[in-house]
């Protein structure tokens, strides 16, 4: 049921609940069965239960927006291809040979599809960078 639907049907239980007919926007005639206690209820109860539920969608329908902006967002940020992924013990070989070498971080860290961070922090972990001079590579 569409949105619209949704919200023609509300608007007719409501009249309905108030005892006026959605058609002709009259009030029902006294004794008539649509202005009883128990169908009044029963067409409050059910106007409630439809608008909670278009509320739901609505609320579930942003939810899927915001989901799929950030997807794009993820994808236009663009992280290196390896990371978040486990060092291995030759990766790493590789990094400290390439620093060795007189390589910057930032080299080794297309070299490796990496961050440089992640490059800073292996070389730091393995005692080849001190804490203080992490911030002078990246």
């Amino acid at each position: 049921m569409g949105s619209q639907d949704k919200d023609l049907l509300l608007k007719q239980l409501h009249y309905l609940s108030r005892g006026i007919n959605p058609l002709t926007n009259s009030e029902f005639i006294k004794g008539s069965t649509m202005l009883t206690p128990e169908l009044v209820r029963c067409l409050v109860l059910i106007k409630n239960a439809l608008h909670e539920d278009c509320e739901r969608s609505e609320s579930k329908d942003r939810i899927r927006k915001l989901n799929s902006k950030k997807q794009v967002q993820v994808k236009e940020r663009k992280t290196p291809k390896r990371h978040g992924l486990r060092w291995t013990d030759e990766e790493t070989l590789q990094a400290i040979e390439a620093f060795n070498a007189d390589i910057h971080p930032k080299e080794i860290a297309k070299i490796h599809k990496r961050k440089v961070t992640a490059i800073v922090a292996q070389l730091e972990k393995k005692g080849l960078i001190e804490s203080d001079e992490r911030e002078s590579y990246l």
